[in-house]
């Protein structure tokens, strides 16, 4: 609940984007956005750190609860 929320179109690089990957409305996992729609967060213990777009995430792998501004 830290920083300021702000929408999905108006994200900056910087800000946290946090994910439910469970379909249980609660977030399960966070992301850096570093702009250009893409984000860096750690993907799983084999793939480490990685970069994703943040469009390809929300078609494969959860949705987008919160974006905050810290």
């Amino acid at each position: 609940y830290n920083g300021t929320g702000v929408s999905k179109d108006s994200m900056q690089p910087g800000d946290i984007i946090l994910w439910d990957t469970s379909f249980g409305n609660t977030p399960t996992h966070a992301a850096l956005y570093v702009g250009d729609g893409m984000m860096i967060h750690a993907a799983n213990s084999n793939d480490g750190v990685i970069i994703n777009s943040v469009s390809s995430w929300e078609r494969y792998a959860g949705r987008i609860v919160s974006v905050r501004r810290v």
